[in-house]
């Protein structure tokens, strides 16, 4: 069964949240976001996906795109 684009997307975990040891992990890359341009990492996992044309972003450009457009209001 095939996904809506708007499905396929994956996160990349932010540098600010998990910090510079996990330029130490095998295959975990240091990269940029496409979305906002933060500083976030590419797992291996993350290549998996993108070559099943999934697309990705850091954590909170796809928690903005999966649950602010849908109308859910944002507690504070």
């Amino acid at each position: 069964m095939e996904q809506k684009g708007e499905n396929k997307i994956y996160s990349m975990p932010l540098l600010k949240n998990i910090g510079l040891q996990a330029v130490s992990k095998k295959g975990w890359k240091l990269t940029q976001c496409p979305v906002c341009g933060c500083k976030c990492f590419e797992t291996p996992q993350a290549r998996v996906l993108r070559d099943l044309k999934y697309v990705g972003m850091c954590t909170e450009c796809m928690l903005r795109k999966r649950f602010c457009n849908k109308g859910v209001s944002n507690a504070n």
